[in-house]
């Protein structure tokens, strides 16, 4: 009996200490500028910094007198990045004097967007904000708003045939083309600078999204030549990522990577790995949901990605939307610099990107 006890007692000690085993050496943070922005335009034009954008204090006095009204048309109010921005353009507009008189969310279905536009432009909006799920089946909404009076500053994508300075105003996104070579940079340092990698790629005409996948394989190409990327699966269905994962994993088994184009599609590359028996599948993304923040500071799958800054954009959107309002020249294009994410930095990153700190479960986690 003593020895049953002692034995058992010897593998909880061993179990508890596993437990508590120090984590994989932590990745460094790939280095990057906020000046210098790898992203260009929709349609190829320069990137302005969202941190050059400026209003004067008689910019300020023409928003106040103007009584402007603004409507935003979003692709989806489901997550933290635009719920965040969402925030941001609000505390904004109220400094500005400026009116928000309509928001809806289109839950990423082109009709749903069309007729949420059509709603929003009863509302007598002095300028539209929108990001168009499909520029081609959106394009005709936005020029029927344009017609009505109304201004067009687009978000992370345009509507097709559109020129800026021209049909609409300005774009604002992310330096999204910089996040891709972040996130390459981390998937190289974490499989060690050699193997194999796959893309997982959102199939559609998304300028933004190319850009992502588009600044990861260009990065991989020109900096890494021991690595290869050796299959691409794309999507149209974020919910039916495992089934593209699964062909490459197939076909692929002893790849050592896999790059998503966003944070959802990654958690779809996971649950598709795990199934195959492959938890040891490296995975990087962009975007910093909490569930990617979560997995990075559980030392999971995810090892690092390129973040946006939602606040920060917000922010550029609201001004820029403000610079049309009173006929004040926009940059055609503003870029928000990226934001590399590893373990390392996880918290600090966090309030860089949402402007608060990370939530109790994660910060518990870097404990």
């Amino acid at each position: 009996m003593r020895k049953y006890l002692a034995v058992t007692a010897c593998v909880l000690f061993a179990s508890a200490m596993a437990a508590q085993s120090p984590l994989a050496k932590e990745l460094s943070v790939p280095a990057y500028s906020t000046e210098d922005l790898k992203s260009t335009g929709p349609n190829g034009e320069p990137a302005a910094s969202a941190m050059s954008l400026e209003l004067t204090a008689e910019d300020r006095q023409k928003l106040k007198d103007g009584k402007f009204k603004v409507a935003f048309a979003f692709h989806m109010l489901s997550n933290e990045m635009t719920t965040t921005e969402l925030a941001a353009i609000k505390d904004t507009f109220n400094e500005l004097g400026v009116e928000l008189v309509g928001v809806t969310d289109a839950q990423m279905k082109v009709e749903t967007q069309v007729s949420n536009i059509e709603s929003l432009m009863a509302l007598q909006p002095d300028l539209l904000l929108s990001t168009p799920i499909d520029p081609i089946s959106t394009a005709a909404s936005y020029r029927a708003a344009a017609e009505q009076g109304a201004k067009l500053v687009f978000v992370e994508n345009i509507a097709h045939g559109m020129v800026a300075g021209k049909d609409y105003v300005s774009c604002i996104a992310a330096d999204n083309y910089g996040n891709g070579v972040a996130a390459a940079d981390i998937m190289a340092e974490a499989i060690g600078g050699e193997g194999e990698v796959g893309v997982v790629f959102f199939d559609a005409n998304f300028w933004v999204t190319d850009q992502r996948a588009e600044g990861f394989k260009d990065r991989i190409a020109e900096k890494y030549p021991n690595i290869k990327v050796v299959a691409e699966g794309g999507f149209t269905d974020q919910n039916r990522v495992t089934e593209v994962v699964d062909g490459i994993l197939v076909n692929h088994p002893q790849i050592d990577g896999i790059f998503a184009v966003w944070d959802i599609p990654a958690e779809g590359t996971i649950a598709a790995a795990k199934s195959a028996g492959r938890g040891d599948l490296i995975v990087t993304t962009i975007d910093l949901g909490a569930n990617a923040a979560r997995i990075i500071a559980e030392d999971g799958m995810i090892k690092g990605l390129g973040a946006q800054r939602p606040y920060d954009q917000g922010v550029a959107i609201a001004t820029t939307a403000a610079y049309a309002l009173i006929d004040k020249k926009a940059p055609e294009f503003v870029a928000v610099p990226p934001l590399p994410v590893v373990r390392a930095n996880l918290l600090k990153a966090w309030e860089e990107a949402y402007h608060e700190p990370a939530p109790d479960n994660i910060a518990e986690l870097m404990k």
